[in-house]
């Protein structure tokens, strides 16, 4: 696994005394994708908790239904830590996971912390 601090080109070369490989460059790119989904996935779990209620319409929740979505997908990417409620077994999230992630944490909520 390789993780980055910034953007830009990352060199992987293995030295040993009896081995000698090729550079590989892989460019680190900034997460536009990660942080679109998990905020889209936000809002529309906030949506689906609007209509599901038939309550009146406010931006309120869409707002925080997207920010919610954001930070639980960044705290279990970046951290390891589930604030909605259930752990799921992967070793990394593509971006069907952090659509769901942002998903549910948009219509249940973030679980807080104790």
């Amino acid at each position: 696994m390789l993780r980055s601090e910034g953007t830009g080109p990352i060199s992987i070369k293995v030295n040993n005394r009896n081995f000698v490989s090729n550079t590989i460059v892989v460019v680190a790119v900034f997460p536009w994708l990660f942080l679109l989904l998990s905020l889209l996935g936000g809002f529309v779990g906030a949506s689906a908790k609007i209509l599901q209620r038939r309550s009146k319409f406010s931006c309120r929740p869409l707002a925080f239904g997207s920010i919610a979505g954001l930070i639980a997908a960044v705290a279990y990417w970046g951290l390891g830590i589930v604030l909605i409620g259930f752990a799921v077994e992967a070793r990394g999230l593509n971006e069907a996971m952090v659509f769901g992630f942002g998903l549910l944490a948009g219509f249940f909520g973030l679980k807080m912390l104790k």
